[in-house]
């Protein structure tokens, strides 16, 4: 009875042990393909704050032109690689689009690159409710 006892919970430790170690993992992995974000409310933070970061609107320029988030700038999804040269300085990039899976994808491309300093805006242009700009 005590060896069938001392087995069980051998199991228990290796299952206990083999949920630690794939969580931490399965987190490596969703921020790796999900991103990193920052909220509506701690952008707006940043820029009251004039906090030093890069808004980066990945709409076209059209898109951009008809209203964006104060002090964005315009890189286009189409034209990632105009990004590359703000990665690891010591400020963060803040993605947002108005489509979601172009935020992720442009986070993505940037992280397998190994950028440690981007962030995507947590529901991108739909979440901002602080107004916006025009060119």
């Amino acid at each position: 009875m005590l060896k069938r006892n001392s087995l069980i919970l051998l199991f228990a430790g290796f299952i206990v042990f083999s949920l630690i170690s794939c969580g931490a993992e399965y987190n490596k992995f969703i921020k790796e393909y999900s991103g990193e974000y920052i909220s509506s409310i701690e952008l707006k933070s940043m820029i009251d704050k004039n906090e030093v970061y890069k808004l980066v609107d990945l709409r076209l320029i059209g898109d951009y032109n008809n209203g964006h988030i104060q002090s964005a700038i315009n890189i286009p999804y189409i034209k990632p690689e105009a990004l590359y040269h703000f990665v690891n300085k010591p400020f963060l990039i803040i993605l947002y689009s108005n489509i979601d899976t172009i935020q992720k994808n442009t986070y993505m491309s940037l992280a397998k690159g190994g950028a440690t300093n981007v962030r995507i805006l947590v529901g991108g242009l739909h979440s901002w409710s602080y107004g916006f700009v025009t060119e």
